[in-house]
C-alpha cells in the first residue's frame, strides 16, 4: 500500500518529538521512534476513512481526543490528587509528558535502570 501523508501536522510533531527525545537521551529517544512512526501511520489510516461509526473521521478523532482528555483529568484527580501537566505548561504537556511516560514504560520493562534516579528526582519536583 502507498503511504500518503494525510496529516502533515502530525508528521511534523512526531519529527520534532523524535529529535527532542533523542537529544534528551539518545537510547530512550531512539527506542520511541518506531512507536511514534506507527502512530503517524495509524493517524493517516484513520483519516483516510470517510466515516467511522457514522461520524466523519475528523469528528470521530475529535470525540476520542476530548474523551481522553476528560479521562486524564479524572485519572489525575482520582489517583494522583493533582492536575495534569497541561495546567502548568502547554509545552510540557505536548512534548515532555509523552517522553516522561515512555521512560516510565522503559523502567517498568526493566530497561534503562540508569535513568531511574534522575527520573525519580523529576517526579519529586513535580509532586
Amino acid at each position: 500500500p502507498e503511504f500518503v501523508l494525510a496529516q502533515p501536522a502530525a508528521f511534523i510533531y512526531i519529527v520534532v518529538c523524535a529529535i527532542l527525545y533523542a537529544y534528551m537521551d539518545l537510547g530512550a529517544g531512539i527506542s520511541a521512534w518506531p512507536g511514534m512512526y506507527g502512530l503517524c501511520v495509524a493517524s493517516n489510516a484513520i483519516m483516510a476513512n470517510d466515516t467511522i461509526y457514522g461520524f466523519s473521521s475528523t469528528v470521530f478523532c475529535a470525540i476520542v481526543h476530548a474523551v481522553c482528555w476528560v479521562l486524564q483529568f479524572i485519572g489525575h484527580g482520582a489517583f494522583e490528587g493533582k492536575a495534569p501537566a497541561l495546567t502548568e505548561s502547554l509545552i510540557q504537556a505536548l512534548f515532555i509528558a509523552p517522553y516522561f511516560v515512555w521512560v516510565e514504560v522503559l523502567l517498568l520493562l526493566g530497561f534503562r535502570q540508569d535513568l531511574e534516579a534522575g527520573h525519580s528526582k523529576g517526579k519529586k519536583k513535580q509532586g
